[in-house]
């Protein structure tokens, strides 16, 4: 199916095809599916993100588990939105200690009974971005985060459906600084499509700056992943320099 989709779409551009591939997407969740990714394998049921359906999420996982590889073990790190757990599955096999939330109950139901069916220990939780952590901290937070221009109109679509204001990233960043260590920082990955302006005003208006950390093709286009850090407070008595 979306093999025809892309080839029906082709002719209308990018934009038409990933709006195309997103309807049949959500289609696609109405009945339980599988996903796999380098050995891990993930049941994925109804009404539940699935992690092969925009390919974004393989990105993702691919880059968290790099840097949770070089980093110094122990490394903590949170996942938003787990899903069905793929990039939380990726950190913890890569050696940080997860923490993973979803605002769906059964995604956080799926992404427990992922890890403990690949041997991972990962803490999961029901919680609307960060409002069940109370004061923890993490090292990274990561995030495939909803982006699509509309309310959503249940817990299914709230994977896919940002807010009609995009009101989704203004929440994320308002609460990112108080859950990041010391050094911390976030990433997220998103579609070249998205209203990438949006999100970079979103964080600024919160003391977080976005940078572009790489991009990765894919066959449905390309997936933008954005490194998210406070915004360094200028030293005492420093004065201002303009940009050349």
């Amino acid at each position: 199916m979306i093999a025809r989709l892309r080839r029906s779409a082709a002719a209308r551009g990018r934009g038409a095809l990933l709006a195309a591939h997103g309807r049949v997407a959500l289609r696609l969740t109405r009945r339980p599916r599988t996903a796999r990714w380098r050995g891990l394998r993930l049941h994925v049921p109804v009404g539940v993100f699935h992690p092969g359906l925009y390919l974004s999420s393989h990105a993702l996982a691919a880059e968290v588990a790099g840097l949770v590889a070089a980093a110094p073990p122990g490394r903590t790190v949170l996942d938003v939105g787990t899903g069905s757990g793929l990039v939380a599955l990726a950190a913890a096999r890569a050696g940080a200690d997860v923490t993973a939330v979803d605002l769906n109950p059964a995604a956080v139901e799926a992404a427990r009974a992922n890890a403990a069916r690949a041997g991972l220990d990962v803490d999961v939780a029901v919680s609307d971005l960060f409002g069940a952590l109370g004061a923890r901290r993490f090292d990274l937070v990561v995030s495939n985060p909803p982006y699509f221009r509309r309310d959503p109109a249940d817990l299914a679509e709230a994977a896919w459906h940002a807010g009609a204001d995009l009101g989704w990233f203004d929440r994320f960043f308002a609460g990112l600084g108080a859950h990041l260590a010391p050094g911390g920082a976030a990433l997220l990955v998103l579609g070249e499509h998205c209203e990438l302006d949006v999100v970079h005003a979103a964080a600024e208006r919160h003391g977080q700056r976005c940078t572009e950390r790489c991009r990765v093709r894919h066959p449905l286009g390309t997936s933008v992943l954005l490194d998210v850090r406070p915004i360094a407070p200028a030293p005492a008595g420093a004065t201002a320099v303009s940009p050349t």
